[in-house]
């Protein structure tokens, strides 16, 4: 699947993200998103909405993702750590970490079955076809292009993705359109619009202490706690020597 992906050093996507209401009612909220890829694991994402910004920074010395300016250290919604997980298949560009990555998504790499969706016949990888109780990955079985990721949740939700369209740009592939499904219902898609293969990145746009030092986490009771016990242990050391 990956040499069918094919290589790059570094890659960047400009694309729009659709968010569709829960119920059908109102407009879609409307993101415009640039990717920064620098492979095989190093990955920043930017996103603008009207009333939005969301800055996603993965890299070797650590994550952090922002929110309304401000640094999280989960996420607001729950469902976006799955929705996420769209792009570990186009960022993991090792077997070791690729294999890592969807085990943590809960898929059992030594279970693998043939499936047929949509008269697309595919390599199932983590489920024996056609249960779908269990997060599993599709590949086309001509072009070994993975084309569905289902990722069951802990209350055995159903999150759906789908990459459609793949193009190809000099040597590597690149979904263009991106689908997200929930009960069967599309409730999210990326439209791609460019790509930029192998562009040069300012270090300084994943540099990790940067970025705290710009948005610094909030404090926490629990980092209030803790700063009390370390006062209360200097107070206790002062007084042993005194004593001493």
């Amino acid at each position: 699947m990956l040499e069918k992906i094919g290589a790059a050093k570094t890659l960047s996507v400009f694309q729009k993200s659709m968010i569709y209401p829960e119920y059908g009612e109102g407009p879609p909220v409307l993101s415009e998103e640039t990717l920064r890829y620098v492979f095989p694991k190093t990955f920043r994402s930017d996103a603008f909405s009207a009333n939005m910004q969301r800055i996603q920074l993965l890299a070797p010395s650590g994550d952090m993702t922002v929110t309304g300016g401000k640094a999280v250290s989960v996420p607001a919604n729950p469902f976006d750590a799955y929705f996420d997980a769209y792009k570990d298949i186009l960022l993991y560009r090792s077997p070791p970490l690729l294999r890592e990555k969807l085990s943590g998504l809960g898929i059992d790499l030594s279970v693998s079955s043939l499936g047929l969706f949509n008269e697309q016949v595919a390599f199932v990888l983590g489920a024996e076809y056609p249960d779908i109780s269990r997060s599993q990955l599709w590949t086309d079985k001509k072009s070994f292009l993975p084309f569905r990721l289902l990722i069951v949740q802990k209350n055995e939700n159903l999150i759906e993705i789908r990459y459609v369209e793949w193009q190809k740009h000099e040597n590597i592939q690149y979904p263009m359109r991106i689908e997200f499904y929930q009960s069967q219902r599309l409730i999210r898609e990326i439209t791609v619009s460019r790509i930029e293969v192998n562009p040069l990145f300012p270090n300084e746009i994943f540099d990790i202490e940067k970025l705290k030092a710009a948005y610094p986490l909030p404090e926490t009771a629990e980092s209030h706690e803790s700063d009390k016990s370390d006062e209360v242990r200097e107070i206790i050391e002062e007084f042993r020597k005194v004593y001493e």
